[in-house]
Formats: C-alpha cells, sequence, structure tokens
C-alpha cells in the first residue's frame, strides 16, 4: 500500500475525507471554470494545477492523503480541459486571473498551490502574480522551461518530439494531436505507456492498481473531452517562451521530483531550484512520474500544510 493512495474504507478520520465534489462558476468574461474539490472540506486550500495531458480529475490520486493531512484539495480544470470553457487567450498569462476570480468565489483570501508535471508552470505564474495570496508552492515532477536545448535533453521521445514539432512545425504538432486525441478517447491506456516510454519500475509498480490507473486515465480522457485544440494551445504554451520569469516567483517553492522519472527529466528540478528566489529540491531516489505523489503525498502535503506565511 502507498502512503498518497488509500481506499476510502481506511483508518480512522476517512468520514471527514470527501471523495470529490464538482462545482463550476461563470467569469467576467463569460467563460464557465469547472472545479472538482477532495480531500478535507474544511482543510487548508491547497489549489492543484493539474498535469499534461489531464483535468482536475486527475487530483482524486491525492484525495486520500489531502484528507488524513487536513487539506482542501481544489482542481479547478484550465481553459477547453474537463467542463471548463475554451480561451482564445494566452494560457499562461491569463490562468492567474481565472485563479484569483476561483478563490474570490470561495471567500478565499490566500492558499497554497500544487503543481503535477505540466501543472508546475501554471503554479509558478500564479505565484509570479498573485503575490502574497499564493503562500507556497509545491512542484511534483514539474515541467521547466523549455526554450534551451539542454531542458529538453532526457525527455521521453514522445516528449520531445512534441516539444520540437510545437516549436518548429506547429501544422504537424496539430495533425499528430488530434490523431492523438482520438486515441486518447478509445484507448488512454496506450497513451500513457507511450508517455512513459518503457516505465521505470516504480510507475509499473503504482499503475498496477486499478483504482489509481483508472484515476488518471479518467484525467487524460477530460483533456480531450472537448476535442485536441486545448492540448495543442498549451503544448505551444510550454515549448514557448514564459512570459515570466522563474526570478518573479517570490514565494517559497519546494520542488519534488523523482530520480527515476521518465517524463521530465530532475534536472528541471535542478534548474529551478537554481533560478527560484526561495526554493529547496527533494530529489527521491527510486521515485519516477506517477509513483512521486503516491509514495510521497502525505509528507508533500505535511510539508506544505506547516509553511508559515510570511508578513507582507
Amino acid at each position: 500500500m502507498h502512503a498518497g493512495w488509500m481506499p476510502r474504507s481506511s483508518g480512522a478520520g476517512s468520514a471527514a475525507v470527501r471523495a470529490h465534489a464538482r462545482s463550476g462558476l461563470y467569469l467576467s468574461d463569460g467563460r464557465w471554470l469547472a472545479w472538482r474539490e477532495f480531500g478535507a472540506p474544511a482543510g487548508i486550500p491547497v489549489i492543484y494545477c493539474h498535469g499534461f495531458p489531464g483535468c482536475s480529475a486527475e487530483a482524486g490520486i491525492l484525495a486520500q492523503a489531502a484528507g488524513h493531512v487536513g487539506i482542501r484539495l481544489i482542481a479547478p480544470d484550465r481553459p477547453g480541459f474537463g467542463q471548463s470553457s475554451p480561451s482564445n487567450e494566452a494560457r499562461l498569462s491569463t490562468w492567474p486571473a481565472d485563479v484569483d476570480a476561483l478563490l474570490r468565489h470561495l471567500g478565499l483570501e490566500r492558499c497554497r498551490m500544487l503543481g503535477m508535471s505540466g501543472g508546475g508552470p501554471y503554479a509558478l505564474a500564479c505565484g509570479a502574480a498573485l503575490g502574497s495570496r499564493v503562500e507556497a508552492i509545491a512542484l511534483l515532477g514539474a515541467l521547466g522551461p523549455l526554450d534551451t536545448p539542454e531542458a529538453r535533453r532526457g525527455m521521453s521521445p514522445m516528449a520531445r518530439a512534441s516539444v520540437y514539432l510545437a516549436r518548429r512545425h506547429p501544422c504537424l504538432q496539430a495533425a499528430l494531436f488530434h490523431a492523438l486525441a482520438a486515441l486518447l478517447r478509445r484507448a488512454p491506456a496506450v497513451v500513457l505507456r507511450l508517455m512513459l516510454a518503457g516505465e521505470a519500475a516504480a510507475d509499473r509498480a503504482v499503475l498496477a492498481e486499478p483504482a489509481l490507473r483508472d484515476t488518471l486515465l479518467g484525467g487524460m480522457r477530460g483533456a480531450v473531452r472537448q476535442g485536441a485544440r486545448p492540448a495543442i494551445a498549451e503544448l505551444r504554451a510550454y515549448a514557448a517562451r514564459w512570459p515570466f520569469t522563474l526570478a518573479d516567483v517570490s514565494v517559497d517553492v519546494v520542488l519534488w521530483h523523482g530520480e527515476d522519472d521518465p517524463v521530465v527529466p530532475p534536472q528541471h528540478a535542478h534548474t529551478m531550484a537554481g533560478e527560484l528566489p526561495r526554493a529547496s529540491c527533494r530529489l527521491l531516489p527510486g521515485e519516477a512520474h506517477f509513483s512521486l505523489p503516491i509514495d510521497w503525498g502525505g509528507e508533500i502535503f505535511r510539508a506544505l500544510g506547516s509553511v508559515q506565511p510570511r508578513p507582507e
């Protein structure tokens, strides 16, 4: 049994755990912002930025860990993913405004943030734009800036090819992702195997658990529920120069990364830790991309929940 993935019936306090609640709100421009909540309804609020390709359902892998540690895990769908309306605006630059609207709707002055994989840049964008409203950030196997050859070295063949096409041949990249979206809708497990490129032993172990695997695959299917265009736009946002610098992120950031991660190389964590003003890095031997949140979810939430907000 892995520390971050526990059945609903396990242990004391499970009555306080919310398996999932779905909500939404209309933003000022008329778009619908959808989100799910997991964990402890009255707990410390943490905004979960889902991976790529993914949606808010993905956060279910951390539901029990959040509930047992006292975390209210709030997972919004980014534009065009899951049930959120698509947007024609730039993604990394406009996402903080969506999160700000969500916080105001929920009556929350401040929050902590967790960015999983491709959600890492979005959590950092909020840290750069929302100032003291973001008290701390945890990044799990997070993607760093991709504008240098060194950053792309060591990525899985599928990820490296996707970034190359997004930068050099966007029309070909779009055609590829339309085909990939069709495959995700029909056979998401095949896409998951392509992403992992051989799979690290730790990922094979956690993906052998049917409930966990189904949650991850459900998140991936939700990424293309409205078609391939949102995923195409998001990949281009990753591959382009980000609209903020890591030096702009003035909040405390902890980068958690598996040393055996086959999707996002550990070098991304090393590089970001060196450029973020207030960062620490936890490189975990034997852990991979999906095993990291499963094996370490409880400790990650305890560390995130224990951060003492700095005075304004």
